[in-house]
């Protein structure tokens, strides 16, 4: 509902959207073998457009009652979501600023994922884009039960924990984003062929830039595993990623208890009675066939460092 001049392609349209439940949305996931259980997905907003439809702001909730997915005997858990947003796009200028929005998951009333913006942001996909001040985007998973999303990760996984947290920060209207990761993992069991891992605590940390959204720079990464609070392995380093090239250079520091990661891996046959592997070096790629269109991609890996077996 709502005034619209159709000449001018200018006017203020309020839309409400109800009960779009499995019938439709199953259209949709079928071919991925997917269904939506008791889902109910409703939205409401509020659209205005002008200079011909090529300005426009809206603001709105999308809201999914009971949501949850099942493929074939898997199921996942149920889920009550709410999406609020308030955005600008102006299409000559190809920007657009996200003024407000915040994403939340909770699943049994209990808060599972959460995202929101500490200020507007903006988006530039255009040439030249202008500097705007900075903007940070903060998403939190908690205690997220990876047994909950076998649709999704498959029946190797049968349990584990993930809590964590992501920081985004833009800035260059999107162009220039700075990360901070921070997250969790426990208790986590998998099989994987004659493999068992059972009871792994992992912990990654990474701080980093996406330059020009293609370039990738992490400064710092760190990797740890443990199982019962025993060190097992851990791996800390920094590197670099282009998408466009796929070209990528990474120094690396590895060091693995081998008693400890034989324990892990429950395997009978493997007996280690001590031991440390240690590797320290650099790991790179080059793309020989850099922008040759519809060319396959000839790539080039090096590894340049040091392996140590100690005491074993």
């Amino acid at each position: 509902s709502g005034p619209f001049d159709a000449m001018k392609q200018e006017g203020r349209l309020k839309i409400d959207v109800t009960g779009i439940g499995n019938e439709v949305l199953s259209l949709v996931g079928a071919k991925s073998g997917l269904s939506f259980g008791n889902t109910k997905l409703t939205a409401n907003c509020e659209v205005e457009l002008k200079n011909k439809a090529k300005t426009i702001n809206t603001t709105g909730t999308l809201t999914g009652d009971k949501f949850s997915l099942r493929r074939g005997p898997l199921s996942g858990p149920i889920l009550d979501l709410r999406l609020d947003y308030n955005v600008a796009v102006d299409l000559p200028k190809s920007n657009a600023r996200i003024r407000s929005f915040s994403f939340s998951a909770t699943q049994s009333s209990r808060p599972l994922l959460i995202a929101a913006l500490s200020k507007e942001m903006a988006l530039d996909w255009g040439k030249g884009a202008e500097a705007v001040d900075e903007s940070a985007l903060e998403l939190v998973i908690n205690q997220l039960n990876l047994a909950d999303w076998r649709t999704f990760l498959g029946t190797n996984i049968t349990a584990g924990e993930v809590s964590g947290k992501l920081n985004l920060l833009a800035r260059k209207a999107g162009q220039d984003i700075t990360l901070a990761l921070d997250t969790q993992l426990t208790g986590l069991a998998a099989q994987f062929n004659a493999n068992r891992i059972d009871g792994a605590d992992v912990q990654i940390a990474a701080k980093g830039q996406v330059t020009d959204l293609n370039r990738v720079s992490l400064s710092a990464f760190d990797v740890r595993v443990a199982q019962a609070k025993q060190p097992v392995a851990s791996v800390s380093g920094s590197g670099a990623l282009d998408r466009i090239t796929l070209d990528a250079q990474f120094q690396a520091a590895v060091e693995a208890n081998l008693v400890a990661a034989a324990r892990l891996l429950n395997r009978p046959d493997l007996k280690v009675s001590s031991g440390t592997l240690k590797f320290d070096g650099k790991v790179a790629q080059k793309n020989q066939t850099p922008g040759k269109a519809g060319a396959t991609p000839i790539m080039d890996q090096t590894v340049i460092g040091n392996v140590r077996l100690e005491q074993f």
